[in-house]
Parts: C-alpha cells; structure tokens; sequence
C-alpha cells in the first residue's frame, strides 16, 4: 500500500497539472456551455486527456513519453448519458497493454506491473456523451 501512495499521488498531480501546455482539437461552444474541446497533456512520464463531450466523435493515437517499470491509470467518467469509447495503452509491438471500455459512468485506479515500454495510447469515442478524465503516468 505504501508503494502505491505516491503513483496515485503523482496521478493526481497529473490530472490537477492538465490544464498547462496542452493542445485543442474541435471547439464548439454552445449555450449552456463549451463542448467537444480536448485537452491533452503529454509530458516525460505523464499522460492525460480531458474533454467534456456532446454527441463527440474521436478517434488518434498518441505516442507516450513513458519510460518505467510501473504504469499507473486513472480514469473517471460522470455524466455518461449516450455512446461508446475505449482506451488501449500498446508497447512497440502493438500488444495491448491495457485496455478500458468507457461506456459507462466510472472511477478507476489501476497500478500495473509491465515488462514492455508503453508506446501508444489508442483513443476512441463515437458519439459519445459524458465528462472524460483520463491520467497514466510511470513509475
């Protein structure tokens, strides 16, 4: 339990910290608020992508900068009203490494022991519904 304290702390970090130096793919604003507009940090060892999404299609893959032996993932969802989506974290071979449905309301923490690098991470929402926070960071 000791050991697992400070990657979740760490994850935290990751989720607080998510706002700087990040990237903006399709905004649309609507009345009652913004929608559809990710944020994503990609940094040494850290991992995140935020988004608020209405009806939201999406789908990349984005290379990690993840070099560790301990890979921590937190994932929550609230609002999930409609949709699917899944999350595939792949080493350099492209075997899945870990791997979510996000199809439904959540809140996830997960502490993995890995023998390959993590390289990717496979993202995908379609016509999807709900408030997405997604953090994995190495240790």
């Amino acid at each position: 339990m000791k050991n697992l304290l400070p990657v979740l702390g760490s994850v935290v970090i990751i989720i607080s910290l998510s706002f700087l130096g990040c990237q903006k793919d399709s905004l649309l604003v609507q009345s009652n608020g913004t929608y559809n507009s990710n944020v994503i940090t990609n940094v040494p060892n850290a991992f995140s992508f935020v988004v608020t999404a209405s009806i939201y299609n999406y789908s990349e893959t984005h290379q990690l900068q993840i070099n560790a032996d301990t890979l921590a993932v937190a994932i929550t969802i609230t609002q999930y009203s409609t949709g699917s989506g899944s999350i595939a974290i792949k080493d350099s071979s492209n075997s899945v490494i870990y791997q979510k449905d996000l199809g439904s309301n959540m809140v996830v923490g997960d502490v993995i022991k890995i023998t390959e690098v993590p390289k990717t991470v496979d993202l995908a929402l379609n016509n999807y519904s709900g408030k997405i926070t997604i953090a994995i960071a190495g240790k």
